[in-house]
């Protein structure tokens, strides 16, 4: 028999009409919550709600009555009395203008629980003391411990993995529609379990409570153990994400919908709290409402402006920790980075001493690059160190380039990843002035390609010599990037390759050809913009930035020794910024060799015995070699 489907659709939206098939079923209904008729509930785990196209529907969230799926008064009348769909219409009454109500059938059973776990019971409805909540919550727990496919969506969608569910005893339903958590009273027994639907966009509510009527300003997850900031959260998944970075985190279970409860400003109290806002009206609505609050209970807070963007899926901190460890990011790294983000907003934040004292960075070794010239590595303290600038300064054509590309073979040579970013000389031009260092063949023959036999020889045998240390360095000229090289653009590359080479020596040839980048007002604002992303850039990579400088005009007719800090071209701050600044200039000798001096305007590090006087070095103007001096430390020159 046909039915009409207006009468269908009009029964499907009528709520008595649903509420009476459940009844009839067994169902003990309370508001919207029930008592499942199609399996031993004696705790409430089901619910009645409207669908998005204005049906109403029955979930349990205990069974798998519908294949698990929410179902209107139709499927209710299935299920209850064993029939098809067209007999649930005659049941209830299409056709003949009435409508039908039956009981279950005498001598059917309840369905067991899909799992076969044992039922639990709660109290009753509006018990927040229901004795059996411990036994839901461990099994709800246990249920989620036993799934590796609910853990990994758990870890996978709110950043939270095994360990941290186990820790706070968070678990999943028989159906997976809800994650559960308990909680618990001043004494630490479950006195109620909240349910967080799984699916933001699926049937049912979003959360609920068992025992129905529990007062839902509480507070979990408690995670005070660590020191820092404590997290502040509405919502007792972003807690948890945060706590499974170890951090300390407090949780509220109401979410952004009431204020902080009493409770958890009690456990505030002594502590920073740190506020990460969610990416919408709502977030900024409980922010202000919780900053009134903590101001009012004297705590000290921090409004923590994450890279929240909801238009991109990264809606609150726990989508955030979702991505980073998308990243492949740590527990730790993300720690320190949403650190990172606290310290940003008060930068009072560690500068005690006794808070120094106990960070691991103050203690940590200092890494120098040897520069491969013996002399000039203990007029330096061993090196060039990382995570500071260090500038060769000096007149045009006095050999500063010559003696960088030496300093990054020293380094190379001595297994440092180095990397040459040449903005003047190309990428052609370097590689012959490395080869003819190496070999001793003049750089003219080189670029010329006029070698005799003996030469071709030498020069594949310096190649083949170079081995692994031709591996630990890399050239970057002007095909690497278009319009010039800014500082944003050595930025990004510098990181690059800190990340995938891990350099820890860059060498910058030289300053005065970096371009300016928009919003730039002049010259001398690009100088002092230059002058501190640079430093800021040595420190973040932990690299040390060798930077060869010009000197202004006027010096042109002054001798080396008058040179000052103040004549530096184009350094703005960084003259006084960096840890090292060499004067180098440069005296011809014979055809074949001259002098190259290399003089400290600036030694930070120094050794204080060391002389500051300057050092000489051998020159070889036709390779652009540069050696020791013979006298010094006892030996002739070397190499």
């Amino acid at each position: 028999m046909k039915h009409d489907r207006t009468q269908i659709d009009a029964l499907r939206k009528d709520r008595r009409l649903l509420e009476t098939a459940l009844t009839d079923a067994g169902a003990k209904i309370t508001g919207h919550t029930v008592r499942c008729p199609f399996h031993e509930d004696t705790c409430p785990s089901g619910s009645i709600f409207r669908g998005q196209s204005g049906d109403w529907l029955f979930q349990c969230h205990g069974c798998q009555w519908n294949g698990g799926k929410p179902g209107d008064v139709f499927a209710v009348v299935m299920r209850r009395d064993g029939i098809g769909f067209g007999q649930a219409c005659e049941a209830l009454g299409l056709g003949n203008g009435q409508t039908k109500h039956r009981a279950r059938p005498t001598g059917s059973k309840p369905a067991r629980l899909p799992d076969g776990a044992s039922p639990v019971r709660c109290g009753e409805p509006g018990d927040t003391g229901g004795s059996d909540c411990p036994a839901l919550a461990a099994e709800c727990n246990r249920r989620l411990l036993n799934d590796s496919n609910a853990i990994e969506l758990l870890q996978r969608t709110r950043g939270i993995d095994r360990a941290t569910a186990e820790r706070f005893g968070i678990g999943i339903t028989g159906d997976g529609a809800y994650w559960t958590f308990p909680i618990t009273d001043s004494g630490g027994v479950v006195v109620a379990v909240k349910h967080h639907r799984v699916d933001a966009n699926g049937a049912g509510p979003k959360n609920f409570w068992i025992p129905k009527g529990t007062n839902s300003d509480r507070v979990y997850p408690v995670h005070l153990e660590p020191s820092g900031p404590l997290w502040l959260c509405p919502g007792e998944l972003k807690a948890a994400a945060v706590a499974a970075c170890g951090l300390p985190a407090l949780g509220i279970t109401c979410g952004e919908s009431c204020n902080i409860p009493a409770e958890a400003l009690e456990l505030c109290r002594g502590r920073s709290v740190a506020l990460s806002l969610d990416d919408d009206e709502t977030g900024e609505s409980w922010g202000l409402r919780a900053r009134r609050q903590l101001d009012g209970a004297g705590i000290e807070y921090r409004i923590v402006r994450l890279p929240l963007n909801k238009s991109t899926g990264r809606k609150d901190i726990a989508d955030y920790i979702v991505e980073l460890q998308g990243d492949g990011k740590s527990p730790e790294e993300i720690a320190a980075t949403l650190l990172h983000y606290w310290e940003r907003v008060d930068p009072w934040f560690g500068t005690s001493l006794s808070h120094l004292f106990t960070q691991a960075r103050i203690w940590r070794p200092v890494t120098v690059v040897p520069t491969g010239l013996q002399s000039l590595d203990s007029l330096l303290g061993g090196g060039f160190r990382t995570s500071g600038v260090h500038l060769l300064a000096g007149k045009s054509g006095q050999g500063k380039s010559q003696l960088a590309v030496s300093i990054a073979l020293g380094a190379a040579k001595a297994g440092i990843a180095t990397a040459y970013f040449s903005l003047e000389l190309s990428s052609v031009e370097v590689t012959q002035l490395i080869a003819a260092q190496l070999s001793g063949i003049p750089r003219l023959k080189l670029a010329y390609s006029k070698l005799a036999s003996q030469e071709a020889e030498a020069l594949r045998t310096a190649i083949a010599d170079a081995g692994s240390m031709s591996q630990s360095l890399w050239i970057l000229d002007d095909e690497r990037w278009q319009d010039g090289l800014t500082r944003d653009d050595l930025g990004r590359l510098i990181g690059n390759g800190v990340e995938r080479f891990g350099w820890k020596l860059v060498v910058l040839d030289y300053l005065g050809l970096l371009v300016p980048v928009e919003g730039d007002r002049d010259n001398y604002d690009t100088e002092l913009r230059n002058s501190t992303a640079l430093k800021r850039l040595a420190r973040k990579q932990d690299v040390a930035l060798l930077v060869v400088a010009a000197v202004r005009k006027g010096t042109t007719n002054r001798s080396a020794e008058t040179i000052t800090l103040d004549d530096v071209l184009g350094a703005g701050r960084l003259g006084y910024d960096a840890q090292t600044v060499l004067c180098v200039s440069r005296k011809y000798g014979d055809s074949d060799t001259g002098l190259i001096t290399v003089r400290p305007l600036k030694m930070r590090f120094a050794p204080c015995d060391e002389k500051r006087d300057g050092l000489q070095l051998r020159w070889y103007p036709r390779t652009g070699r540069i050696t020791r001096l013979s006298g010094l430390d006892g030996a002739g020159d070397v190499d």
